[in-house]
């Protein structure tokens, strides 16, 4: 793998890697704080719901109040007429104040004056049987009138949900005691709902207990088991969040469920922030990884393959005198030096190894005269064979080098040497003392291919190399040398006699002299000086023998001494 796609492998991995981090961050923490937010938001708007819904109640409450603390009503609870209803209980005073049911109750709890406004028709017709029966069930008209307290709540209708007050009937300065229970009641489905809406700027939806609508597309929800802890649950598709929340009546139990469906625009808001922060940290990862390649590229990568170009052009051309230009960064001079260097040894090493090739090949060449120009025979034994040999030996043996290669020395030994012993045991002891470097010099007498005998004289030596140990014999042709002596030997043999000889005959000659001199001296005569001049001067040749006889002695000894020679063996 190049550097440079090792290097952008890297870059993208990392780049990637935190794009990952970042994007599983910001999900993990954003999502959690969003999804946090629009639940915190979700439960303020329920908040909201509920103080809208209070505030219609506490409108309510106000107009109850006021209606039930006053002298007509007061009156009129005392002693019911028609005049009362005729100018004050009008389809205009429920079209007005926007109720939709009024209630009458005296302190015992017993209806005095029931209606309820027909808005389509505009008229009134009777109360609702079930407000009724609620109430009495309930007991809030005698609760109310003995308490003196107003009671506003929610009131469970089979129609919906209807805002009820109920306020304890007294004079207008709110002296009692109370005569009865005025209610006033709205329709929550009617114009009570729309208003809550405008009130509170959310889409808000009012359901019955038991609705399966309240529940739609919030599957597996248990319903909220408290008013002021609504169930907040988000569509599968992720599109909305619904909250749910319940709303207890004047009794407080359920009345109805309030349901909010609000779209989670603000998420998706956030997840297209998140997702353009993404892009754009992808866009400068992708400009930062492209600038630092290029970077790379231009102050490493390509120097790189200048400097691989030119180690290449160096292989190629074989010239090590070539050397890199300095690099711009330390790290590229480093490199650039140690290449140099390299390629400064590289130069001395060819340079000295040509020089040791020049040697090499010269003393191969001078060993090879060397050897073909012995005038001694040497042969190179290898595990007991012959396995090269010079021009001398073949010439002195007689033999072929195709034909003494395949051979031992004893194959062309005789089978005694001239001392007597065996020639295998002999040559055994000396391979032996070669092998343990012991180099043995010693006669041996050798077989040429004709059959004659050559006498040598051999010093066996070992050397090892690298493929095997080899022994080298350097064998000198002493057949001559031989003869020689052995002609010295009987040439002093046959001096040696002669003198013995020489020497009785000296004896042989004194002893006849001594008589001549005697006798001529017993016989004086005419001839006796002439005869005895003569035998004087034989005495002096002798005495010259004699000198020459001694000085020949010495010699003789001398040569005994030094040489040998003379000695019988």
């Amino acid at each position: 793998m190049k550097i440079l796609t090792f290097i952008a492998i890297v870059t993208i991995c990392t780049a990637l890697a935190l794009i990952a981090g970042i994007f599983g961050a910001a999900h993990l923490i954003l999502d959690q704080n969003l999804e946090m937010s629009e639940t915190e938001t979700m439960s303020e708007d329920f908040t909201l719901v509920r103080h809208g819904l209070r505030a219609q109640l506490d409108d309510l409450t106000l107009l109850c109040t006021d209606y039930a603390t006053w002298d007509d009503t007061y009156a009129f609870v005392q002693s019911p007429h028609e005049a009362y209803l005729r100018s004050n209980l009008v389809p205009e005073t429920f079209c007005l104040s926007h109720l939709d049911t009024i209630l009458i109750f005296d302190a015992e709890g017993a209806l005095l004056y029931g209606a309820a406004y027909d808005r389509p028709n505009r008229s009134l017709v009777p109360a609702d049987p079930a407000l009724l029966t609620y109430l009495r069930a309930h007991g809030i008209s005698p609760a109310v009138a003995s308490s003196g307290e107003v009671t506003t709540g929610l009131v469970p209708l089979p129609q919906g949900p209807m805002m009820v007050s109920a306020a304890p009937v007294l004079r207008s300065s709110g002296e009692g005691p109370a005569q009865g229970t005025l209610v006033f009641g709205r329709d929550l489905a009617g114009g009570e709902a729309a208003r809550i809406r405008d009130i509170t700027g959310l889409d808000i939806t009012f359901f019955l207990p038991g609705d399966p609508a309240a529940l739609a597309g919030i599957a597996g929800t248990d319903l909220p088991n408290g008013e002021n802890t609504p169930v907040i649950v988000r569509s599968p598709d992720g599109a909305t969040i619904s909250g749910v929340a319940r709303i207890t009546d004047i009794a407080g139990e359920p009345a109805l469920f309030a349901r909010l469906d609000t779209p989670r625009d603000g998420y998706f808001r956030n997840r297209d922030i998140i997702s353009a922060l993404v892009a754009v940290i992808v866009a400068v990862c992708a400009g930062f990884g492209l600038l630092l390649i290029g970077t790379i590229y231009f102050t490493v990568i390509r120097r790189f393959e200048d400097i691989s170009r030119t180690v290449t052009a160096i292989r190629k051309d074989q010239d090590f005198s070539h050397r890199l230009p300095p690099g711009k960064t330390d790290e590229m001079m480093m490199l650039s030096t140690s290449v140099n260097d390299l390629l400064s040894f590289l130069e001395e090493y060819i340079a000295e190894k040509e020089r040791a090739k020049q040697i090499l090949e010269e003393s191969r060449e001078k060993y090879c005269q060397l050897f073909q120009t012995a005038t001694d025979a040497i042969t190179i034994i290898r595990r007991g064979q012959f396995s090269d040999c010079n021009q001398r030996a073949l010439e002195m043996l007689g033999w072929q080098k195709e034909e003494m290669v395949l051979h031992s020395p004893l194959d062309i030994s005789p089978e005694f040497q001239p001392d007597g012993r065996r020639s295998a045991e002999a040559w055994q002891e000396y391979y032996d003392r070669a092998c343990r470097h012991d180099s043995p010099r010693f006669e041996w007498r050798t077989l040429r291919q004709d059959g004659t005998y050559v006498d040598t004289e051999v010093t066996l030596t070992r050397f090892d190399l690298a493929s095997a140990p080899y022994l080298l014999a350097i064998a000198r042709d002493i057949t001559g040398r031989k003869e020689e002596e052995r002609l010295k030997a009987e040439a002093f043999a046959r001096i040696e006699e002669n003198l013995e000889q020489f020497a009785i005959l000296n004896d042989e000659i004194r002893n006849p002299l001594q008589v001549i001199q005697a006798v001529i001296e017993m016989h004086a005569g005419d001839e006796k000086e002439i005869v005895l001049e003569q035998v004087r001067r034989i005495d002096r040749l002798v005495d010259d023998l004699d000198a020459g006889y001694i000085e020949s002695e010495k010699v003789r000894d001398f040569l005994k001494k030094h040489y040998h020679f003379g000695k019988k063996e």
